[in-house]
């Protein structure tokens, strides 16, 4: 048992092997002073001693090395983003790898109640990332992070279909501008946002009723970049209606269509003059964080101005909801998911029959869906049959 000294430290020493020089050691707590001692015998075994870094130096450092060099710039984008928001405020900066436990971790984990699953498994992998990187590395005495857990509470992915009614409104408000052309490809396509974006007339063709999706818009860099998978690379028949909207407009190859210009439609405008559709069609309301604002900026003296910020409304259904109806047609008309995979440009079969399940599930109550675009998606459907069981068709048109 080490004593105890005046100064309130431990005081010892420690003998690494027989006839090897004592070392002298002081720590301020029991559980220091195990530590100490242990590293000192292993620095003699080994010849290296422990790391000492924080642990948010480490994560920094596995994810530099380690994780971005291995992405795509967009992702790389999207992950040094998610890291800074989600994993770097869960530990104190002065916190070191070695004094990091379970419960850390899984305090970083909880902080995501309320987010997706698919959300917070994303930080819990790379929480468990992060340790196998620090034992590689000698930061770690050991992986904490196995027996990490779902948050008790987490929200639904949001997945649903849009209601007859919402649908109706929705085609109703057709124009010829940005948003509503943004959304046209969202919802006749089952295109992503930054998808619908960046579109270009030389990617429609009006002979065949195709569209080929070939970039993104990507919200992070506020650029155009590649597909967010190859298999996101991908040819889509388009429904009369979409053609008829397009039609009137074309344009050369180089320009984008949501815009008519040479420069895409940012996501950011995209944002805006969606919530202020919604709010024309009735479908967002103010929420509570457009009533606190509102009460600070008058308490300031200052005039309030509501605009249309996401953050400010709760809206009925998102540009991603256009996607999973898309989903929802395919699912309705027997399109198998396998076909269902490559029209939604998805780099996993396991992700479709996710969607699929949940559309199933969804289709066993009483929600009422829109009846349009399953009859537009019929004959995609057959042309779909036809490619795939004909030897004569070119690869590039499955």
């Amino acid at each position: 048992m080490p004593s105890k000294g005046k100064d309130g430290y431990y005081h010892s020493k420690v003998v690494p092997a027989p006839g090897v020089k004592p070392v002298y050691f002081r720590a301020r707590t029991l559980r220091e002073f195990n530590q100490k001692r242990e590293e000192i015998i292993e620095t003699y075994r080994t010849g290296r001693s422990a790391r000492s870094i924080t642990f948010a130096d480490l994560a920094t450092e596995w994810l530099n090395t380690v994780k971005l060099p291995s992405v795509k710039p967009s992702t790389a984008a999207n992950l040094r983003l998610f890291f800074k928001n989600h994993i770097l405020p869960a530990f104190p900066p002065q916190q070191l790898a070695r004094a990091v436990r379970y419960k850390d971790l899984q305090s970083c984990v909880d902080r995501l109640a309320g987010y997706s699953s698919g959300y917070v498994n994303q930080a819990i992998g790379m929480l468990k990332a992060i340790c196998r990187y620090g034992l590689s590395e000698e930061a770690l005495d050991a992986d904490y992070s196995t027996a990490l857990r779902l948050p008790l509470v987490t929200k639904s992915a949001g997945r649903s279909a849009l209601t007859a009614d919402q649908a109706a409104a929705l085609r109703a408000s057709w124009r010829p501008d940005p948003v509503h052309l943004a959304l046209a490809f969202q919802y006749f396509c089952g295109l992503r946002c930054g998808e619908s974006l960046a579109v270009q007339w030389g990617d429609v063709n009006f002979t065949s009723g195709r569209l080929h999706v070939v970039r993104q818009f990507n919200k992070t860099t506020s650029a155009i970049t590649d597909l967010k998978t190859d298999n996101s690379d991908r040819f889509i028949d388009m429904p009369p209606e979409l053609m008829r909207l397009l039609d009137p407009l074309r344009g050369l190859p180089h320009i984008y269509v949501c815009t008519g210009s040479a420069q895409p439609f940012t996501y950011g405008a995209f944002t805006y003059h969606f919530i202020k559709l919604m709010v024309a069609l009735g479908f967002a309301l103010p929420n509570e964080a457009a009533a606190r604002a509102e009460k600070k900026t008058l308490a300031q003296g200052k005039r309030w101005v509501m605009y249309y910020h996401p953050n400010y409304y709760s809206v009925d259904f998102t540009p991603h909801n256009l996607r999973h109806n898309y989903a929802t047609a395919l699912y309705r008309v027997g399109i198998d998911p396998a076909m269902a995979m490559t029209y939604l440009g998805h780099s996993s079969y396991n992700t479709t029959m996710n969607v699929y399940t949940d559309i199933k599930n969804m289709l066993s109550t009483d929600v009422t869906l829109d009846d349009y675009l399953p009859t537009a998606l019929e004959k995609v459907a057959k042309k779909l049959q036809t490619r795939r069981f004909s030897p004569s068709k070119n690869a590039e048109n499955l």
